[in-house]
């Protein structure tokens, strides 16, 4: 349905975003094989696999190996500073709802500071 779209479109070596509704090996073969693009999909809760096992990435081109390393470092480095747990235990809790990620990020309305009423006037 959406490889269609794409057909008309100068895509080598540019990077595709895709929400979880897109998120197919069909879909990522297409780019990565036939159109030589990059491709970042979002996923839901059985479809994340945060393993970082490297030998399986699929980016061997430009500066693909490259920026992966370095998104999968700063997850790394920011789990080990927001989190009192460790990393593969964070990823766990993280991978079962991936709203929590966006929350854990402090990307969401859930993650700012509540306030708690009016502030009094002292006068």
């Amino acid at each position: 349905m959406f490889i269609p779209l794409l057909e008309g479109m100068d895509i080598a070596g540019k990077t595709i975003t895709a929400d979880a509704l897109l998120t197919q090996r069909t879909l990522a073969r297409y780019l990565l094989e036939e159109r030589v693009a990059h491709s970042l999909f979002i996923t839901k809760d059985n479809q994340l696999d945060w393993n970082w096992d490297e030998n399986r990435c699929t980016i061997r081109t430009g500066h693909g190996p490259e920026n992966i390393t370095r998104l999968r470092r700063f997850a790394t480095g920011l789990i080990k500073s927001k989190s009192r747990d460790s990393v593969a235990a964070t990823i766990a809790k993280l991978a079962r709802n991936v709203r929590r990620i966006f929350d854990y990020l402090g990307m969401t309305k859930n993650s700012l500071p509540q306030r708690r009423g009016p502030v009094a006037e002292v006068g």
